[in-house]
C-alpha cells in the first residue's frame, strides 16, 4: 500500500472514511458540541483578560499621559497608531509577553459633560490583571478617572440622606440597696 504522507489523495480518502464512522456512530454531533464549548470557553477567556477605565480627558490628552506612564514603567517604546478617536499602542513586558493599550475617544449627548477616553490594557492573550491594573494605576496619577457608575463627569453627586438618630432615653436606675449581696 502507497504511504499516505506522500499520496494527498490517499490522505483525503482516510480523512473522508474517518468522517463517515463519526457521522455513523453519532460522534459528530457530540465533536460539534464539544468544539463549539471549547470556542465559548476561549473567547470567553479572551474577553475576561482586558481591563479599562474611563477618563474625562481629551484622547490627546489621554494619549499624551499613557505614553509617558509605559515611559516611567520602562517599557520599550513599541508600535503606536492613530485611527481617528482611536489611539493603540503595542508593546511587551520584560518577559516578552505582549502588552496592547487601546484608547477610544467616546461623546456624550450632553456638550457641558466634556471629552471622555476609555483606555484599555490587555496583558498577553488573556490578560493579566496585576500587571494591567498597574499600567492603568500609572495612567491615573495624569489623569483623573471617573468615580464608579458616573457616567457623565458633569452629573452632580446625590448625598445620601442619614437617617434620624432615635431619642435619647433616660438613664437607667440605679441598683438598689435592698438587693442581697452576692456570695
Amino acid at each position: 500500500m502507497p504511504d499516505a504522507r506522500e499520496n494527498p489523495q490517499i490522505r483525503v480518502l482516510l480523512v473522508g472514511l474517518a468522517l463517515a464512522a463519526l457521522v455513523n456512530g453519532g460522534c459528530l454531533a457530540a465533536a460539534a458540541v464539544g468544539a463549539a464549548g471549547g470556542g465559548a470557553a476561549a473567547f470567553y477567556a479572551y474577553e475576561r483578560g482586558r481591563l479599562y477605565r474611563d477618563y474625562t480627558a481629551a484622547l490627546a490628552d489621554a494619549t499624551a499621559a499613557v505614553r509617558t506612564s509605559l515611559a516611567e514603567l520602562q517599557f520599550a517604546p513599541g508600535k503606536e497608531k492613530s485611527d481617528g478617536g482611536t489611539f493603540t499602542f503595542e508593546t511587551a513586558t520584560t518577559k516578552g509577553t505582549k502588552v496592547h493599550v487601546y484608547l477610544e475617544s467616546q461623546s456624550s449627548n450632553i456638550p457641558v459633560d466634556g471629552p471622555t477616553t476609555r483606555i484599555t490594557v490587555r496583558v498577553g492573550m488573556f490578560g493579566d490583571d496585576a500587571a494591567s491594573s498597574r499600567i492603568l494605576d500609572q495612567v491615573s496619577m495624569h489623569l483623573v478617572p471617573l468615580p464608579p457608575g458616573i457616567q457623565t463627569p458633569s452629573t452632580p453627586l446625590v448625598a445620601r440622606p442619614t437617617p434620624p438618630r432615635p431619642p435619647e432615653t433616660m438613664a437607667p436606675p440605679l441598683a438598689s440597696s435592698t438587693t442581697p449581696p452576692l456570695k
